[in-house]
């Protein structure tokens, strides 16, 4: 057996049904990434004026239990990070910066959870549905070889290859979604950051 067949000979046993399915269930899984991030988001939705009216009421307070209280309630990004620097007030302006940095770092670890599964799934999808194509292709041409005499070989191998073609269709269409959610979702955790810090140097301000 030459190397030609026993190639063909693999991807006969391997086929190219596997892709199909490894697509299918990475698009599953991106949908519900997918709404999973945006229930996240929604939950966490802040009112920037309320919090800092708030923020405004408690810093020449000394009701630290009010604070610790919200604190311990709040899941948005921009008030948790500046309720811990309010909670930490009296210490010095650059101990306060370096708290709001690290409350900001470690809330960033919450919101980018599963980002970089729709950043894997966008870049490798392609690629996958390509190889699908390459397999299904290489496997149409094998059906060709072994076609009877009197069985129509065009309409055998335009069959074929339509259906090889498929995978790189389907992966595109995972792709696609998973790249604009990925972008979407990171546009929404920047907007977040953003707004933790501009929250804290108001606060850090009114400290001075």
């Amino acid at each position: 057996m030459s190397i030609t067949d026993r190639i063909n000979h693999g991807l006969d046993l391997v086929g190219a049904e596997w892709v199909m399915w490894l697509l299918i269930a990475m698009s599953i899984m991106t949908v519900a990434c997918i709404i999973e991030r945006w229930r996240f988001l929604v939950v966490r939705r802040v009112d920037m004026e309320n919090t800092w009216k708030f923020l405004l009421q408690k810093i020449d307070s000394q009701d630290k239990d009010a604070i610790a209280s919200r604190l311990a309630g709040a899941n948005a990004m921009e008030e948790v990070v500046a309720l811990s620097v309010l909670q930490e007030r009296g210490q010095s302006i650059e101990a306060l910066e370096d708290i709001a940095q690290a409350a900001v770092e470690t809330e960033k670890l919450k919101y980018n959870k599963r980002l970089g599964f729709l950043a894997t799934t966008a870049s490798n999808a392609p690629f996958i549905g390509l190889l699908g194509t390459v397999v299904g292709i290489v496997e149409a041409f094998g059906q060709l070889a072994d076609a009877a005499p009197g069985q129509s070989r065009s309409t055998l191998i335009m069959g074929s290859i339509s259906e090889a073609l498929a995978a790189t269709a389907i992966g595109l269409l995972v792709a696609i979604p998973a790249a604009a959610a990925y972008n979407w979702l990171q546009g929404k955790v920047d907007e977040c950051e953003a707004r933790s810090h501009i929250l804290t140097r108001r606060v850090v301000a009114r400290l001075r």
